[in-house]
């Protein structure tokens, strides 16, 4: 059997993750410094972002260690299971080299393992699109090595775009200079950010208030969507009407589409904040 592991910046809940058979690896934060489990339910998402809006509000994320990501490796192959885990971007966190840290551990202990780790190279519900092909190929019992080579692919084709409520959540983040910030604030300036070929973040356009750029997001999708793609993901954090309008603009322009709308996992709502829209699809 082939066990696909995930962490919870896929913005997988138990409950789905529970009827595809993925096993879900929590990445918990630290807010005004309680530690929380993204996974437990233990902050109201409306409550979560209406404390993010408070910029004296503590927020630190952390990497899951290699030791957590052995132990969730060990429970298969040591039955003779293999595993395929599908990280966050290698761009976005450090989790992804104790992975492949947790994976070489696993070899020293289990020479006949098979453990492949999968560099999404996206980030929250993008990698959802992975996840997805992976159960397919599966499905198709197609073997691991086959499996990781068709995912590799798909990765380097899942196209990742967001734009934010406010500037001050990548400034905190150190992604952002603190010019940039006051003067981004002061003028209204919403980014449009993408994931480069490596999966780390950069603007990809800039524009003077939402309506623009959510207008600047749907030409994204039309000119870069793949027909032969057959789902857009539409991820927001605590604005649902603003995620459903943006979802109507994209079916004016491709009436065929097949949108799913989610919300956004609370440890990636630490770094893009409140009022967040994000989409995701396979490119051209």
């Amino acid at each position: 059997m082939i066990k696909i592991i995930v962490d919870s910046c896929s913005s997988m809940s138990l409950v789905e993750a529970k009827e595809k058979n993925i096993e879900v690896i929590p990445m918990t934060f630290e807010m005004n410094e309680k530690i929380i489990n993204p996974l437990n339910n233990e902050i109201d998402p409306q409550e979560f972002y209406d404390k993010l809006k408070d910029h004296s509000t503590v927020v630190k994320t952390s990497c899951i260690a290699p030791q957590v990501f052995y132990e969730a490796f060990e429970k298969y192959v040591k039955d003779n299971n293999e595993v395929i885990f599908i990280s966050l971007s290698k761009g976005l966190t450090a989790g992804f080299n104790n992975a492949v840290m947790a994976k070489e551990m696993i070899l020293e202990e289990y020479p006949n393992a098979k453990v492949e780790i999968i560099n999404s190279l996206s980030g929250s519900i993008g990698i959802k699109i992975v996840i997805e092909k992976a159960i397919e190929l599966i499905n198709k019992n197609l073997s691991i090595d086959e499996i990781k080579i068709e995912l590799d692919n798909l990765a380097n084709k899942v196209y990742s775009a967001f734009t934010i409520g406010s500037l001050y959540h990548l400034y905190r983040g150190g992604r952002l200079r603190l010019a940039s910030l006051l003067t981004g604030n002061l003028l209204r300036i919403k980014p449009i950010i993408t994931t480069n070929s490596e999966g780390k973040l950069e603007k990809k356009e800039t524009h003077l208030g939402s309506n623009k750029a959510i207008s600047g997001m749907v030409d994204l999708v039309v000119e870069n969507i793949d027909n032969n793609c057959k789902n857009i993901y539409v991820g927001y954090t605590n604005n649902l009407e603003d995620a459903k309008k943006f979802v109507s603009k994209i079916k004016e322009r491709l009436p065929e589409a097949n949108i799913i709308l989610e919300i956004i996992d609370e440890t990636m709502g630490c770094h893009c904040g409140p009022n967040t829209i994000a989409v995701f699809f396979v490119k051209k």
